[in-house]
């Protein structure tokens, strides 16, 4: 329902009384709804494990440096002023995921690499060398230093 304020309130984002506010770009003026809480599924409590078990890994502040630097850096690009990282965590999260893509199994070879980001831990990623691609660069090859 669209929502008129009073005592010139131009716009209000947030819940209050079970009902949720927002501004809506489309109609040019602020909407709100009721709140519906989404119920939980399995892939909520799946993200949750990662999530947890990532926050698990205990990062060396070194590695968070580096990791901020990148953020830095990539913000400060032209090309890329549409797709900005907000924090290092993102950063962290995009590379532990690339890296479960990249090493799903379906490598090949005699004994194939499956990484399982809840249950991945510190000695894993040593042991197995994630991260190390063919040119070594940045981040990824970087991931050793977990």
């Amino acid at each position: 329902m669209k929502v008129r304020f009073k005592n010139n309130i131009l716009s209000y984002s947030g819940k209050v009384d079970n009902l949720v506010f927002y501004w809506n770009n489309r109609l040019g003026r602020t909407v709100c709804r009721e709140y519906v809480r989404p119920e939980p599924t399995a892939q909520h409590a799946r993200f949750g494990a990662i999530a947890r078990n990532l926050q698990a890994l205990d990062i060396s502040p070194g590695y968070i440096q580096d990791l901020k630097v990148y953020v830095d850096l990539w913000n400060t690009r032209s090309r890329n002023v549409d797709k900005p990282f907000a924090n290092w965590l993102n950063v962290f999260y995009k590379i532990m995921y690339a890296c479960a893509k990249k090493y799903d199994g379906s490598q090949g070879g005699e004994d194939p690499v499956t990484v399982d980001l809840s249950t991945l831990t510190r000695l894993q990623i040593t042991d197995w060398d994630l991260g190390q691609s063919r040119r070594g660069r940045w981040p990824f090859g970087a991931c050793q230093r977990v």
